[in-house]
């Protein structure tokens, strides 16, 4: 089989790593990355208009599978089906916002998305399609693939320094109480967040911070959580697969968490952090001082979470490709 995947360049992102997985298990395949957000100069409409044009313009011969996470990609994608260069197609839904942008700029994007769905032969969700609010915004079948990762690998005890590590854009503003708590703790605190510059580490750099680190902190605010399927959360991040909380675990280190985003039961269930209600400093502090003092035995626990949710593993049990 020979497959066409469709990614950003922003490091970590979930498509790239499934073509960590394709070339691990030797499938023929070709990634076409284009510029994220912070890396184009453009307004939204002008970006997504130059990405649609690089994908045509790079793709080389013709594939059995396309793979696309961005509903722009969508529209490349449709036109190389029309053309006879790609068989199938499928729309790997990341994340989806009720409201993205304002006025004119969001129903643009609400149409994109609409279309991708409509029109892909298969859809992937990385939020949980059994959802209320997801199958609802669905509106078709689609097939469960969170964020997984093309093998686990453990980091010898030694390379690890005391130390907490923030992945990601700060949604709403509980990065701020996690500096408070590591400063309460006296304890080093690094960030990984690719929509700020000073804050922009690659792929290798990132996973060196993270083979170092001894928490993980991924916070969500329960007070902006909507509840599904009444009301819309207003970011798909309080219903979608955490991909930080993911690596975290991925790499061995325990993570705080609230209990908002889905994949904190991950880390409940197999007991690897520590789970607070609220973004409290002192909550956190405490998080912070339990994993320290239990990092052993959570960090085991952090891998075999982790080890559930790898493409050979979920694949298999999902019977996808």
């Amino acid at each position: 089989m020979r497959i066409l995947v469709c990614s950003f360049t922003t490091p970590t992102y979930a498509p790239s790593e499934f073509a960590h997985y394709l070339e691990s298990t030797g499938h023929e395949f070709q990634l076409i990355q284009v510029p994220a957000k912070h890396e184009r100069r453009f307004i939204p409409g002008l970006s997504h208009l130059a990405n649609i044009r690089q994908i045509g313009r790079e793709v080389e011969g013709e594939f059995d599978l396309a793979v696309a996470p961005d509903p722009a990609f969508m529209l490349a994608l449709n036109e190389l089906k029309k053309k006879g260069r790609v068989a199938k197609t499928v729309y790997w839904r990341l994340d989806y916002f009720p409201r993205k942008y304002p006025g004119p700029f969001d129903k643009a994007y609400q149409w994109l998305e609409r279309n991708a769905v409509d029109t892909a032969d298969e859809v992937w969700s990385m939020a949980d399609p059994s959802i209320p609010y997801v199958r609802d915004s669905l509106r078709r079948e689609a097939l469960h693939v969170p964020y997984l990762f093309h093998k686990i690998g453990k980091v010898t005890p030694d390379r690890r320094v005391n130390s907490a590590m923030w992945m990601g854009p700060d949604l709403d503003g509980s990065r701020q109480t996690c500096v408070d708590a590591t400063n309460m703790a006296g304890l080093p605190f690094a960030i990984a967040d690719y929509s700020e510059a000073k804050y922009r580490l690659s792929e290798h750099e990132m996973n060196r911070f993270l083979n170092a680190t001894t928490v993980g902190l991924a916070l969500y605010r329960p007070d902006r959580w909507k509840p599904w399927p009444d009301t819309p959360p207003r970011s798909s991040k309080y219903y979608c697969d955490s991909a930080r909380i993911r690596r975290f675990l991925a790499h061995g280190v325990p993570v705080i968490t609230t209990d908002v985003a889905p994949t904190h039961t991950t880390v409940r269930d197999f007991a690897a952090g520590w789970v607070i209600p609220t973004c409290d400093v002192e909550l956190v502090k405490n998080g912070i001082e339990y994993c320290l003092e239990h990092f052993d035995r959570l960090s085991e626990n952090a891998y075999k979470a982790a080890a559930a949710f790898t493409y050979p593993a979920w694949f298999k049990k999902h019977h996808i490709l």
